[in-house]
């Protein structure tokens, strides 16, 4: 694990409701990627796998 950030998303607040993102990946290597969600004071981490 390198720990450096590839992609930021978005950041700043949102209104309340249901939202996407969409990662364009097209350069990004296959391997573990984790995504974190921060949303109040609750923070979200999930690991996805990238596979080419």
């Amino acid at each position: 694990l390198s720990g450096r950030l590839v992609s930021q998303l978005i950041n700043g607040r949102q209104e309340a409701g249901v939202h996407a993102a969409i990662v364009k990946a097209d350069d990004w290597a296959s391997g573990l990627y984790f995504v974190r969600l921060e949303a109040g004071r609750e923070v979200f981490t999930r690991k996805v796998m990238l596979v080419r």
